[in-house]
C-alpha cells in the first residue's frame, strides 16, 4: 500500500524525462493502464492527485495522447462521483473530482476555443440588422435582454483583449473585428432604446468599456503596420477605430442627465481612446472631456444642495490617468497641441466655466510637456537627465497641489540618487516628504503614504522612520551638520513629548558621533562648476541654460570636463568664457561652456564675533551655498599690472547646493569690476590665511610633518619659484611704477609680497585707493610677521637632511625683508607681534581629557556609558585650529575692535583692520591660473588651460 501510494505520488514527475527516450502515445497507454489497475476502494485521494498532475503534464497537451487519457480520466471521475459513501468522504471526493474537471477545462479551453469562436463569428456574420432586431424582440422580459446584452458585450471584450487567434492571422482577426463592430452598432441602438428609462447604469458602463477595449486593441493600431499592410487593411475594412470612436461619442451625448454616473469612472478609458494617434478620432472624442467638466460643474451637491461650481473629480482623474498613460508610451506633441486648442476654444466659449477652464487647460498643457520630456528621457541611460525631468514634474505637481503624484515622483528621484551613491541628495529628497508630515498621531492620509514604509500608519511613525533614514544618508554623504539638526528634533521629541529615554540615549549617542566626525573625519571640499548648454541640439529643458554643478569627491575641472563630454559626445567645447553669439544659441548643434566657480559664503549670524573652529566653519564655506563667482581678465593683451582689471561674475542659482539635485539653473547674473589693487589685496589675504592656518595647525599638532609647510613657505619667500623679484624695474617716479612681464604676473597672483607697483605713496588718485594702499601695506607687514613665525616653526621641526633647504629659505627671506625695508620703506614687524596668533585660538578652559575623566567618575568608569568621550574614528589630535569670525563693520585704519567675550586677549588694531573687508568682494577667485600662461595674447578663459578658475579658494573675512 505504501509503495503504491508513493508510485501514484511521484510517477507524474518523471514524465518529461521519460518522453526524451520513449514514445508519447505508448507512454500514455501505460499511464492509462497504471491508473486503471489501482483498486477502486483504495488510495482514492492519491489517485485523483495523480490524475490532476497528469492533466498538467506534457502528455495531456498532445492531442493524440489526450485522446487516450481523457476518456480514462472522465471514467474515473464519473465512478467516484456516482459512488455512495459517507457524507464527509463523499464531499472530499466530489471536491477533488470537480478540481480535476475544472483543470481539464482550463487546459483545453485555449486550444479548442478557436473553433467555437469561429462558429460564433460565422453565425454573426450571416446576421443582418433585421436578424438582430428580430432576435432582440424575441426576449419576453427586459431583464433577459439585459442579461444577454451584458454577456455578449463581456464576451466581445474578452475576445479583443485576449485574442484566440495567433497575431499573424491578420485576415482572421480583422474579419472578427469587422463582425464585432457591426454587432456593437446594433447593440448600441438597443441599449439606448430599451435601457435609458429606466436607466441601466451597469449595462451602459459595460457597453462603453467593451467599445473602448475594442478601439484600443493592439490589432487595430494601424501605425504599427507597414505602409502596404496598412493600405490593405484600410481598403478592405477602413479604419475601424474612427467608426467606433464616433459611436462612443454619440452614445455619450445620448446619456443626458445620466452622465454624472460615469464621472470620473470613464475619464481614464476615454482618455486612453483619445490618445490613439488618429487625428479625426481625437478631434471627435476630446470634446467629451469638456462635456464632463460642464456636467460636474453644474451638478447639485447632495449635502449643501448648491451647484458644485467646480470639476475637481474630472481634473484629478485626468491628471492621474494622463501621468500613467503618457509614461506608458501614449501621446505625442500633436496630441498636446490638439487637446489644448480644442479645450481652450470650448472653455472660452462658455461664460460660466471660462475662468476655471482656461486655468485647467493650461495645467494640462504644461503637464503634458513635462510628461513627454520625461518619457523621452527615461529611455536614455543618462540618469542626470532623468533626474532633471523628475524634478520638473516634482515641482509642477507641488505647484498645482497634487500631493499623491508629488510623493510618487519624489521616491523615484530618491531611488535614482541611491543608485548613483548621491546620499546627500537622496536625504534632501526625503526631507521634502518630511515637510508634509506632522509630529502627531493622526492617521496618515492615503496621498501621503509611501510604499517604502508600509508599516507606518500615522504621521509620527512615518516621520520618525524618515528621520532615521535621512540621518543615515547624511552620514554616508559626510553632511554631519545636517544630520545633527535632525537629531536635535528627535531629542526634543523623545525628551519633552514622548519621554522615551531609551531612544533618547540612542539619538544622543548618534548626535555625539556626528559632532566628533566634524572634527576628526577627513572631508574633501567639493568643487563647483559652471556649465552652459548652448544650441538647439540639447533636450529642451537644457537649451541655452546655465547650470552650477556640484562635483563629486576629488573631482577637478579636467575630470568634470571628461564626464560632461562622455554624456554629450557630440558637443563642442567653447574655448572662451565670452557670451555665445545668437548664431550658436539657435544652431542645431550642441555647445558646452564649462569653467570652475567658487562658492560665496554668506556668514551666518550665529558665527559673527565668535571664535569658531576652522573645521566647523569650513563646512559652510562650500555647502549650503546659493551664490558663486568666477573672474576673468577684461583685457587679455594688457601686460601692465596697474591696468589689469578683472571682470568678476556672481551667479545666483534657484536653490542652495547641495539640494535635491547636484545642479541647479542660474537665475541671476551680476558683473563686478575688480581693480588691480583690490585683486592684490585679496591675493595677499588668501596667502596670509593659508600661512596662519598652517602655523595654528603646527602649534596644536606637534607630530605633524613640516613638508607641506616648507612647500608653502618656499613658494612665498623664494622669488625664483614665482618668476623672480629681480625682474622688477622702477620705471616712473610718478607712481614708482615697475614693469612686470606676463611671465612674472604669477609672483603677485600666487601670494608673494612682490606686488610692489602699488606700494608707492603716489599710487592712487582717490581716498578709497589710498585706504586700499594702506591696507595692502598692512597685509604685507603681517605677511612678513607670519612668515617669520612659520620659519621659526619649520626650523624647530625640520629634519637634519632638510637643514640646507631651510637655510636657503632663511637667506631668501632675509633678502625679501631687506628689499621691502630699503626700497619700499615698510618696516619688518618685531617680536611684539608674537602673541597675535594666540588671540585667535578657540579653546575651552577645560581640556578634553579632563572632561572625559569627569564623566567617567560620574558613571563609575563604565566604558559603554562614557558618552562624553568623543567617538574616535581616526587617530588625530583633539585640538583643532580656529578662527575669529567678526561681523561686518566700518572701521578706520587705526580703530580697535574687541572680539566677543571669552577671548583672553584683545586683537591689535592693525591686524583687525587687515580683515575688515566686505565678504562679497572677497569671494574666491583663481589666483594661480592668472599666471599660468607665458604669452600675453593667449585667452586665459579657455578650457585648454583649465582656466584660471580651476583651483579657487574661498577667502573669508577671518584669519
Amino acid at each position: 500500500m505504501k509503495v503504491e501510494g508513493s508510485a501514484l505520488k511521484y510517477i507524474s514527475t518523471i514524465i518529461s524525462d521519460v518522453l526524451t527516450v520513449f514514445d508519447a502515445v505508448e507512454l500514455s497507454e501505460l499511464m492509462k493502464e497504471f491508473i486503471n489497475n489501482v483498486p477502486k476502494d483504495r488510495l482514492t485521494k492519491q489517485k485523483l492527485k495523480c490524475i490532476d498532475e497528469l492533466v498538467h503534464s506534457e502528455l495531456f497537451t498532445n492531442p493524440d495522447c489526450r485522446q487516450i487519457l481523457l476518456p480514462m480520466i472522465l471514467e474515473q471521475t464519473k465512478t467516484l462521483m456516482d459512488e455512495k459513501k459517507e457524507e464527509a468522504d463523499k464531499r472530499d471526493e466530489l471536491e477533488d473530482c470537480i478540481n480535476v474537471l475544472s483543470d481539464i477545462m482550463d487546459v483545453t479551453f485555449l486550444k479548442d476555443n478557436g473553433n467555437c469562436v469561429s462558429v460564433l463569428m460565422s453565425i454573426l456574420r450571416q446576421m443582418t440588422e433585421t436578424h438582430y432586431r428580430q432576435y432582440i424582440e424575441e426576449f419576453p422580459y427586459s431583464i433577459d435582454l439585459r442579461d444577454f446584452l451584458m454577456e455578449i458585450l463581456m464576451l466581445f471584450q474578452v475576445l479583443v483583449s485576449n485574442p484566440v487567434y495567433p497575431s499573424d492571422w491578420m485576415d482572421m482577426i480583422m474579419l472578427q473585428n469587422s463582425i464585432i463592430l457591426r454587432a456593437l452598432r446594433c447593440f448600441a441602438q438597443t441599449v439606448h432604446d430599451n435601457f435609458s428609462e429606466p436607466f441601466e447604469e451597469q449595462l451602459w458602463s459595460c457597453f462603453f468599456h467593451c467599445s473602448i477595449s475594442f478601439l484600443t486593441q493592439r490589432a487595430l493600431q494601424l501605425e504599427s503596420f507597414s505602409q502596404s499592410k496598412r493600405n490593405k487593411v484600410i481598403n478592405r475594412y477602413k479604419d475601424m477605430r474612427r467608426e467606433t470612436g464616433f459611436e462612443i461619442r454619440q452614445m455619450w451625448f445620448q446619456l443626458g442627465i445620466h452622465k454624472i454616473y460615469f464621472i470620473p469612472a470613464l475619464v481614464g478609458p476615454i482618455l486612453e481612446m483619445t490618445l490613439i494617434p488618429e487625428t479625426e478620432l481625437r478631434k471627435a472624442t476630446i470634446p467629451i472631456f469638456f462635456d464632463m467638466m460642464q456636467c460636474e460643474f453644474t451638478q447639485v451637491d447632495p449635502v449643501t444642495r448648491k451647484i458644485r461650481a467646480n470639476f475637481q473629480q474630472v481634473e484629478n482623474e485626468l491628471i492621474i490617468q494622463l501621468d500613467a498613460l503618457v509614461e506608458g508610451g501614449c501621446g505625442d506633441e500633436e496630441y498636446k497641441q490638439l487637446m489644448y486648442d480644442i479645450l481652450y476654444q470650448l472653455c472660452c466659449g462658455h461664460s460660466t466655466i471660462k475662468e476655471q477652464g482656461i486655468v485647467f487647460v493650461e495645467i494640462i498643457k504644461t503637464l503634458l510637456q513635462r510628461l513627454l520630456e520625461y518619457r523621452n528621457i527615461i529611455q536614455n541611460e543618462i540618469k542626470e537627465h532623468r533626474m532633471s525631468c523628475i524634478v520638473n514634474l516634482l515641482n509642477y505637481y507641488h505647484d498645482i497641489g497634487r500631493q499623491e503624484m508629488y510623493i510618487r515622483y519624489l521616491y523615484k528621484l530618491c531611488e535614482l540618487h541611491l543608485e548613483c551613491d548621491n546620499y546627500t541628495e537622496a536625504a534632501n529628497t526625503l526631507l521634502l516628504h518630511v515637510n508634509l508630515l506632522q509630529w502627531s498621531d493622526d492617521n496618515l492620509p492615503l496621498m501621503l503614504q509611501s510604499n517604502w514604509y508600509p508599516d507606518s500608519h500615522t504621521h509620527r511613525e512615518l516621520k520618525e522612520q524618515l528621520y532615521y533614514n535621512i540621518i543615515q544618508y547624511y552620514d554616508k554623504g559626510k553632511m554631519w551638520e545636517k544630520g545633527i539638526q535632525l537629531c536635535k528634533e528627535l531629542v526634543n521629541l523623545y525628551e519633552t513629548e514622548l519621554f522615551d529615554y531609551e531612544r533618547l540615549s540612542f539619538v544622543l549617542k548618534r548626535q555625539a558621533d556626528l559632532y566628533s566626525c566634524i572634527i576628526k573625519e577627513l572631508r574633501p571640499d567639493p568643487e563647483y562648476f559652471r556649465v552652459g548648454y548652448y544650441g538647439r541640439g540639447f533636450p529642451e529643458f537644457l537649451q541655452n541654460i546655465v547650470f552650477i554643478y556640484r562635483g563629486k569627491e576629488y573631482e577637478r575641472l579636467s575630470d568634470f570636463n571628461a564626464r560632461m563630454q562622455t554624456l554629450f559626445p557630440n558637443a563642442e567645447l567653447l574655448k572662451t568664457l565670452s557670451p555665445p553669439s545668437d548664431e550658436i544659441k539657435e544652431s542645431d548643434k550642441q555647445y558646452l561652456q564649462i569653467n570652475a566657480v567658487a562658492p560665496v559664503l554668506e556668514l551666518q549670524e550665529r558665527f559673527k564675533d565668535k571664535p569658531v573652529s576652522d573645521k566647523v566653519l569650513k563646512y559652510y564655506t562650500v555647502n549650503e551655498v546659493q551664490k558663486f563667482t568666477y573672474s576673468r581678465r577684461m583685457n587679455e593683451s594688457e601686460s601692465d599690472i596697474a591696468k589689469m582689471w578683472l571682470e568678476r561674475t556672481y551667479l545666483t542659482i534657484s536653490y542652495p547646493l547641495p539640494g535635491i539635485l547636484c545642479w541647479f539653473p542660474v537665475i541671476n547674473t551680476e558683473l563686478v569690476r575688480v581693480s588691480p589693487l583690490e585683486c592684490a589685496i585679496e591675493t595677499l589675504e588668501s596667502t596670509n590665511k593659508k600661512i596662519n592656518s598652517a602655523i595654528e595647525q603646527h602649534a596644536l599638532e606637534q607630530v605633524i610633518s613640516v613638508q607641506n609647510l616648507g612647500m608653502l613657505l618656499n613658494g612665498v619667500v623664494d622669488a625664483s619659484v614665482n618668476g623672480g623679484i629681480s625682474n622688477y624695474k622702477v620705471r616712473s617716479s610718478t607712481y614708482a611704477k615697475q614693469i612686470i612681464s606676463v611671465q612674472n604676473l604669477a609672483v603677485l597672483l600666487n601670494g608673494a609680497v612682490d606686488a610692489f607697483i602699488f606700494y608707492a605713496d603716489e599710487y592712487g588718485k582717490s581716498e578709497e585707493d589710498m585706504q586700499l594702499v594702506i591696507k595692502l601695506k598692512e597685509l604685507t607687514r603681517n605677511q612678513l610677521f607670519l612668515l617669520k613665525e612659520a620659519m621659526a616653526i619649520h626650523k624647530r621641526k625640520c629634519a637634519e637632511n632638510m637643514r640646507p633647504f631651510h637655510a636657503h629659505m632663511e637667506e631668501r627671506f632675509e633678502e625679501m625683508c631687506n628689499l621691502i625695508k630699503s626700497e619700499y620703506n615698510l618696516k619688518v614687524p618685531e617680536n611684539s607681534y608674537m602673541n597675535t596668533l594666540k588671540r585667535f585660538k578657540s579653546m575651552s578652559a577645560v581640556s578634553l581629557s579632563r572632561v572625559s575623566e569627569a564623566f567617567v567618575s560620574i558613571t563609575g568608569a563604565s566604558p559603554e556609558m562614557n558618552y562624553a568621550t568623543p567617538v574616535t574614528r581616526t587617530s588625530t589630535p583633539n585640538r583643532t585650529p580656529s578662527v575669529f569670525v567678526r561681523a561686518e563693520k566700518t572701521q578706520s585704519s587705526n580703530s580697535l575692535v574687541s572680539p566677543s567675550k571669552g577671548l583672553q586677549q584683545k586683537v591689535s588694531s592693525n591686524l583687525q583692520n587687515i580683515f575688515n573687508i566686505n565678504l562679497n568682494k572677497r569671494a574666491s577667485f583663481a589666483t594661480s591660473e592668472h599666471s599660468s600662461d607665458g604669452s600675453g595674447g593667449s585667452n586665459r578663459n579657455s578650457l585648454e588651460h583649465p582656466i584660471e578658475l580651476s583651483e579657487q579658494a574661498c577667502n573669508l573675512s577671518f584669519i
